[in-house]
């Protein structure tokens, strides 16, 4: 992207529970990010898991202590 051009947005309206809007909260304060880019990251994290699971592969999680977990979100 050239020097001094935005982006164009297009804004949108989310309706979140109080729960959702304190973790959204806690999350931005955390990773020194806004809510924006949160909902963003999200995103791309769910396309990277989607376009995993199509391809037939798998996200694995390895504890503290070595056992390997597969991370299942999108069934």
């Amino acid at each position: 992207m050239k020097k001094g051009k935005k982006k164009k947005t297009i804004r949108i309206t989310v309706d979140l529970t109080p729960d959702l809007h304190q973790r959204a909260d806690r999350l931005s304060e955390t990773i020194g990010k806004t809510k924006a880019e949160i909902f963003r990251e999200g995103l791309k994290l769910i396309e990277h898991m989607l376009e995993c699971k199509t391809n037939g592969e798998k996200i694995i999680i390895v504890t503290k202590d070595g056992q390997e977990k597969e991370l299942v979100i999108i069934q």
